[in-house]
């Protein structure tokens, strides 16, 4: 029996630093919120006219999450009304190269994708490793 690719000795699903990555991503908006504030420091409002299908209570939750994980901050300034704007952490802004490659992995694979949605699975298309 060959031994799995992708097993990290000692590591539990609570230490697991992929499962760590993909909760602190999990969310519907969350990875698009991170995307739109690679361009800089963005309001609520301002992310709200970007993900306009997005309702505005599940926006504020899923920032609040993010900066609890440290990906973004929040900048609340001191005057009336309150101005309040959001940006990625040094930690958040270490995602770009990642979110570029998946990008890429997009611009090639999206057409593909498309074709495959609600048709069923074949065999054909298994990967079965290196």
């Amino acid at each position: 029996m060959e031994q799995e690719k992708y097993v990290l000795t000692g590591v539990s699903n609570d230490t697991c630093p992929t499962r760590i990555m993909l909760a602190a991503l999990a969310g519907k908006w969350k990875m698009l919120l991170i995307y739109h504030l690679f361009n800089g420091r963005q309001r609520p409002g301002e992310l709200e006219r970007l993900l306009p299908e997005a309702r505005r209570q599940v926006l504020m939750q899923q920032l609040k999450e993010l900066e609890s994980d440290g990906l973004i901050c929040k900048k609340i300034y001191a005057q009336v009304p309150p101005k309040v704007e959001y940006s990625l952490t040094e930690m958040g802004a270490s995602l770009e190269p990642i979110f570029r490659q998946m990008y890429a992995w997009g611009l090639t694979n999206a057409s593909q994708i498309r074709a495959n949605q609600g048709r069923p699975a074949f065999e054909s298309n298994c990967h079965e490793g290196q």
